[in-house]
Formats: structure tokens, sequence, C-alpha cells
């Protein structure tokens, strides 16, 4: 997997057969109390593709680590880090964000928006993914779109792989 640096060094994250049961059982009861798991999203996050985000949240300001399991061929997402910033809405701890993550011959963008699902948070995301072609004739398969759903739980991996991020 190929791991393009955001901002900061990733967090330790526990084994994910033992993540799962922790994460999920302590959201609700966050120290002590009913807060809202979307308050901070710091923290390890997979979609269903198997790619890893680890997050810091600071204020409105979030920095971290995105890190895809999925390329066209071994090595294509590269390794420049992009030196990215993300930040939430002004005045909306839970309000939309997005960030943009560079691999060596393209670029990927999402938005999101933490979102409590029965008892656990999900950022909803859409992306674009865009490459680079040598010509004009290559255009049609430059851009693609989509939606990825992140939990602080590992996924089961699901749907084509090829060209998803």
């Amino acid at each position: 997997m190929s791991l393009c640096l955001l901002l900061f060094v990733a967090l330790a994250a526990a084994a994910p057969e033992n993540r799962q049961a922790d994460v999920r059982d302590s959201i609700i009861t966050s120290n002590g109390n009913d807060a809202n798991p979307c308050d901070d999203i710091t923290g390890l996050w997979y979609n269903n593709l198997g790619s890893q985000m680890t997050l810091v949240q600071n204020g409105t300001i979030i920095t971290g680590f995105y890190g895809t399991a999925v390329e066209s061929t071994q090595g294509a997402a590269g390794n420049s880090p992009p030196g990215l910033v993300m930040s939430r809405s002004v005045g909306d701890p839970h309000g939309t964000f997005a960030w943009i993550v560079n691999y060596s011959r393209s670029t990927s963008a999402w938005t999101a928006q933490c979102v409590i699902c029965g008892n656990h948070a999900e950022l909803h995301t859409t992306w674009v993914y865009r490459q680079k072609v040598d010509g004009c004739d290559d255009r049609w398969l430059a851009a693609r779109v989509g939606e990825d759903t992140f939990t602080r739980y590992p996924q089961t991996a699901t749907g084509p792989l090829h060209g998803h991020l």
C-alpha cells in the first residue's frame, strides 16, 4: 500500500481484529457521556476497499495521512507528499470538509461529512479522480467520480478495485 503524507506522523493503531470491537463500543460512551462521535474525527478510518486514513482534528483544522490500498499497477500512486491541510466548515463542527491527495500521475479530491449511522460515526464522501493522459484521444478515461464511506473499523472489500481509491 502506498502511503501519501498529508501533514503529520500517523497515529499508532490497534490490531484490526481488536480495533473493530474497541472502537464501536467506545464511541457512544466517549469521555463517559453521550458526546457526538462526529465532534472529533481524530483517529484511523477505513473504506470498503481497504484504504486507510489517519486524521487529527484540532478545532476546525484537520491534518492527516491517506494510504490507498488500490492502485492500477504496483507503485502507480507514487510517494510524493501533497502537503495538505483540511478544514471543517467554520462555525459548524459537524459540517463538511475536504482533502486532496496527489499521486505520481493523478490527483484525487474528496468532499466529506461525518454522519451518525446507527450508533457509530461514518465519513460519507464523494471523490473525483483525475489522471494524466498522453493525448486528447485518451481523455475519456482521465476522470472518474464516485462515493466512499469511511468507518473507524475495517470493512469487507466490495466492488471492483481497479481505478478506485
